[in-house]
């Protein structure tokens, strides 16, 4: 995948792309609770910096991660190894279709914005590799940002066609536009909903506190990507591209989306 807007992310490392941030990152952790022995994947790792964070919260769980992005792995693998924890999470460049993992070999799966940039055919072949991948009652959470009921699907279209125009990437899926959509399409590939939380009720601190080592040599990495980001004339271009065409394409003072955050059990 070489989308335009992607690679610049990639470029400047920018972490926490998915709605309220950091927060939500925060509560994710907060949720997902990983005990010692488990492994726990990540599909979509983007720049890594939620997969640090996960290593460092949870000393004694496996994490694992795929992505469809090259530059995104070369990011990703480059800020593991400047947080010195190479050898507790394992990064791999994903192909886009089966997940690299044996049937029932991951006990929990997190995902942070990546399901509803999917195509539909696509994202249900997703969520069956990933049902085939957890264990028996395993845990599926992810963060995903969701069109609400009041926004009708005509707007929804156009605001897709104007992202993919601009950027290369849809802004959400129009084939699962609503919470009521999303929660029966899991239930249909074998998943219990648990829990789903609205992230507009959540006060946004985007603040993830920690004197760890890890974590302070990852937000070093992503201090590095900024200043790139402030010094190099293209990358300046192509943020106040992103910014004005972001502008545009949602002009509509009404809210169109929210985050939520969905835990879900693997009853396949």
């Amino acid at each position: 995948m070489n989308d335009p807007i992607l690679d610049y992310f990639s470029d400047s490392r920018v972490g926490y792309l998915h709605a309220n941030g950091a927060t939500s990152t925060k509560i994710l952790i907060q949720l997902i609770d990983c005990q010692a022995q488990e492994s726990v994947l990540e599909v979509g790792f983007g720049t890594g910096t939620t997969i640090i964070r996960m290593a460092s919260t949870f000393k004694k769980t496996s994490f694992f991660g795929v992505d469809v992005s090259e530059k995104m792995c070369k990011t990703a693998s480059g800020r593991v190894r400047f947080s010195l924890l190479n050898k507790r999470i394992k990064l791999q460049k994903w192909a886009g279709f089966d997940l690299p993992f044996g049937n029932r070999s991951i006990d929990k799966i997190y995902i942070e914005s990546v399901l509803a940039i999917q195509s539909k055919k696509q994202l249900e072949a997703l969520l069956s590799e990933i049902a085939r991948v957890l264990k028996h009652d395993g845990i599926l959470l992810f963060n995903e940002t969701i069109w609400l009921e009041t926004t009708s699907k005509e707007i929804i279209h156009q605001v897709n066609l104007d992202c993919l125009k601009a950027f290369g990437i849809i802004q959400a899926t129009a084939d699962y536009p609503y919470l009521t959509d999303w929660l029966s399409l899991l239930e249909k590939r074998g998943f219990d909903v648990e829990r789903v939380l609205n992230l507009s009720d959540i006060e946004s601190t985007d603040k993830l506190k920690s004197k760890s080592r890890d974590n302070l040599l990852s937000k070093i990495y992503s201090n590095i990507g900024w200043w790139k980001a402030k010094t190099n004339p293209k990358l300046r271009r192509d943020w106040k591209t992103y910014k004005k065409n972001m502008e545009t394409i949602l002009k509509d003072t009404n809210p169109l989306m929210s985050g939520f955050i969905i835990v879900a059990k693997n009853k396949s």
